[in-house]
C-alpha cells in the first residue's frame, strides 16, 4: 500500500477550523439554558474572613444585593467575555459605553448610573478612550 500525500492550501484549512470550532461550541452550548445568570458571576464574600489560594470564597445567591453589583471602589471595573463580536476574548467597559458608535444619550447613562448628566460628561471625557 502506497501513502499518496495532496498539497493542501492554508488558506482553506483556517475557515474548515473555525467551522469545526464553532461546530464543537455550539454541540456543547445545546443543552445549556441560564435560568439565573447570577450564578455565572462571583461575588467575593469579604465578611467571612477566610481566604482561599484563589481568592475569598463565593457569597451565596440569597445573599446577593444590588450594591454587590455595583462598582463602589476607586479602581476600575472589569469584565471578561469569552465570546464578543465587537472586542473578542474581552469586554472594555469604558469602551463599549462612553466611546461606542452611535453613542449611548448622556440623560441614558444618568439615569442608569443614577448620577447627574455633568458625572456623565467628566466620565465620558476621561474614560473614551480606554
Amino acid at each position: 500500500m502506497a501513502l499518496r500525500f495532496s498539497p493542501v492550501n492554508l488558506l482553506l484549512l483556517l475557515p474548515m477550523k473555525m467551522i469545526i470550532t464553532i461546530l464543537l461550541l455550539d454541540l456543547c452550548c445545546v443543552c445549556h439554558a441560564d435560568p439565573d445568570p447570577v450564578d455565572d458571576i462571583c461575588i467575593a464574600d469579604l465578611s467571612t474572613g477566610q481566604r482561599f489560594a484563589g481568592g475569598y470564597p463565593c457569597k451565596p445567591d440569597s445573599q446577593i444585593t444590588a450594591d454587590d453589583l455595583c462598582n463602589i471602589g476607586k479602581g476600575k471595573a472589569q469584565t471578561f467575555a469569552a465570546l464578543n463580536s465587537h472586542l473578542p476574548g474581552g469586554v472594555s467597559v469604558p469602551k463599549n459605553l462612553f466611546g461606542s458608535t452611535p453613542s449611548i444619550p448622556d440623560a441614558l447613562l444618568s439615569k442608569v448610573f443614577q448620577v447627574d448628566e455633568a458625572t456623565v460628561r467628566s466620565s465620558k471625557a476621561k474614560l473614551a478612550d480606554i
